[in-house]
């Protein structure tokens, strides 16, 4: 029998070797290809935009694929793409990206595309040292403080201003009203940036109601009603498409007779379709308007509508830009070394050296911070599609 102490010494040397062994074949040497997470709201109360934003992740990754993936200096690699459904729920979101993280060793994670997802979901990125590209979420919280967390979208600090001024503009309006849902960190986000921009404009008392519903309260006809008596010169409703809906028909069945003003949430997730003509001729702000489109936004408008039979919405356009945004930051980056904290460190630096990036929604910088200078483009819905009627710039 082998002494003891050589037994003992046998041992830790196996152990070791194999510790070893699998450190090597897990975070060294170049990889094989640039694995993507995604965490897309696939079910819950918006599903249409979680599969918007897969579908357009999904047509990404087998156009670079087909292209010949991304190249790096002398090597070229393929893009891989591992989709999870964070159900639109706050606390699934953060185990969702955790997982993408922490088990799949994703490089970046795409999503989610809500900002009260997208808030608690960039704390584990920055926590985690990963790389996260929210595509449609605009609340400033998601990116504020954090060197990690990006986003593909205009923010509601530019959004809110621009709403408010074009509002001056069209409606020759002197006081506005607000409605918004208080449990949505994008709803009432946005709400406070048009009234801070709007009181800036007109004044303090410009605003005489300034409602919110919310906390399981479903019945917004009181809200409305208030905003009825304060006979206001607008009405800015930032808003999903089931609460723009009902908004939209309580307000004509109350004789509401200011006109709605909408902000990016409403030019996405079918609500063209379900709204018809009640929504004719409103206005709201958008990230890209399909119709006129060229170059390579008409490009992947083609591309995405042989794919799928459909004209892509905003959460599509912007999750190709998330993902345009991933790989322009990979290029600055240079070269991958297969260590994933390295790599993870590269690209984040690479993100926030983009200058001018051509996306399909417009050109996408980062400067101070998370959120891109990009214009804000207004649409009004004209025979059931949005056409733009202007766009503002930083």
């Amino acid at each position: 029998m082998m002494p003891t102490a050589l037994r003992l010494v046998t041992y830790i040397l196996f152990v070791l070797g194999f510790a070893l062994a699998g450190c090597d074949s897990s975070d060294s040497g170049v990889p094989d290809e640039v694995v993507v997470g995604a965490s897309f709201e696939l079910t819950g109360g918006l599903p249409v935009v979680g599969e918007s934003a897969r579908r357009a992740a999904s047509l990404f990754v087998e156009d670079r694929n087909t292209g010949g993936g991304l190249t790096l200096g002398t090597d070229a690699y393929p893009w891989s793409l591992i989709v999870r459904d964070n159900e639109d729920i706050a606390d699934r979101a953060v185990a969702v990206t955790s997982t993408l993280i922490t088990e799949d060793d994703v490089l970046a994670v795409v999503g989610p595309n809500l900002s009260t997802l997208a808030i608690p979901a960039g704390a584990v990125a920055e926590a985690e040292r990963t790389p996260l590209v929210t595509p449609w979420a605009t609340n400033p919280d998601i990116t504020a403080g954090r060197d990690w967390v990006f986003q593909a979208a205009f923010a509601d600090a530019f959004q809110g201003p621009v709403l408010a001024e074009f509002a001056t503009q069209q409606y020759g309006a002197d006081t506005a009203c607000v409605l918004f849902d208080r449990d949505e960190a994008y709803s009432s986000g946005i709400a406070e940036s048009f009234r801070t921009a709007w009181e800036g404009l007109h004044g303090a008392g410009s605003i005489p109601a300034y409602e919110s519903f919310g906390g399981g309260d479903d019945d917004i006809t009181a809200p409305l009603t208030r905003i009825r008596d304060a006979n206001c010169d607008v009405l800015f409703a930032p808003l999903f498409t089931d609460d723009v809906l009902r908004t939209v028909a309580e307000a004509q069945a109350l004789g509401i007779a200011a006109p709605l003003l909408g902000s990016d949430s409403w030019v996405s997730a079918g609500l063209l379709e379900a709204c018809g003509q009640m929504c004719e001729g409103l206005f709201a702000a958008a990230h890209y308007v399909p119709d006129g489109a060229t170059g390579a936004t008409a490009a992947f408008i083609a591309a995405y509508e042989a794919a799928y039979g459909a004209t892509p919405d905003d959460i599509a356009a912007l999750t190709w830009d998330a993902l345009q945004v991933i790989e322009q930051g990979l290029k600055n980056c240079g070269a991958l070394t297969g260590h994933l904290a390295e790599d993870r460190a590269c690209l984040r630096g690479g993100i926030a050296a983009i200058r001018g990036l051509g996306g399909v929604t417009g050109a996408i910088s980062y400067g101070d911070g998370g959120a891109p200078a990009k214009c804000v483009v207004i649409g009004q819905v004209q025979n059931g599609r949005f056409i733009a009627v202007d766009k503002v710039c930083p």
